[in-house]
């Protein structure tokens, strides 16, 4: 309900900002040519995008994962509109070269266009990273949950000390950065899981063996990586 009065208000905003544009222009008595209607036309244009960016990013206000593109197209779309203003009070400066006036408009949407793009690219990977992030740090915290319950199980006393080092290797690791290891990790700990349930020795030796050496090549993995950072 709120969205729909906001979605109301930015529409009643646009209109009147349509209206005292129209009015703006046939009220005030001057000269009017071909150029300064073109000019007109540009700002509409402009005022009409300013319009949909509102709503889209109104719409959208609650997708964290959009609000930086839409924000971005918001303003954009907000420049956008200054500029073509601009232009059309100047219009007059045009008017024996209403072609020049229109290429130098399209030049400008074109502009918007390309600094649009980059926006959208810089959004994309900003929400690339930050779904990756969250991938790992949701796997990582399972691997640290499974070890930690097997851990306080009483029935894999014998086993304890060797979980509580996997363990605090676990808790005390980077939980952002996906690395290669991350998936066999975790399937390695699914399988202790099931190992300790049968008892078998020889496998849960290996299993927790392996989930060592798996950590370990974790740790070279994220001491290389931040190396590489700087």
């Amino acid at each position: 309900m709120k969205k729909n009065i906001n979605l109301m208000l930015i529409g009643i905003i646009d209109l009147l900002l349509i209206v005292i544009t129209l009015c703006l222009f046939f009220i005030f008595d001057f000269d009017k040519s071909d150029v300064n209607y073109v000019g007109l036309g540009f700002v509409l244009f402009s005022e009409v995008l300013l319009f949909v960016q509102s709503c889209t990013l109104r719409i959208n206000s609650l997708r964290s994962n959009s609000v930086f593109i839409i924000s971005g197209s918001s303003y954009l779309s907000a420049v956008y509109f200054i500029a073509t203003s601009i232009l059309c009070l100047i219009s007059g400066m045009f008017k024996n070269h209403v072609g020049s006036f229109v290429l130098l408009e399209i030049i400008v949407f074109a502009v918007i266009c390309i600094i649009y793009l980059f926006v959208a690219i810089f959004s994309n990977r900003i929400n690339d990273t930050e779904r990756r992030i969250k991938q790992t740090r949701a796997l990582i915290q399972t691997c640290e949950s499974k070890i930690y319950a097997l851990l306080l199980n009483e029935k894999y006393k014998q086993y304890a000390a060797q979980l509580n080092d996997i363990y605090e290797n676990i808790k005390f690791s980077d939980k952002t950065a996906a690395l290669s290891k991350d998936e066999k990790l975790l399937n390695n700990i699914i399988k202790l899981e099931e190992e300790l349930n049968t008892n078998e020795k020889n496998s849960i030796n290996e299993l927790l063996t392996e989930i060592k050496a798996l950590l370990a090549v974790r740790k070279t993995e994220l001491a290389e990586a931040n190396r590489g950072g700087y």
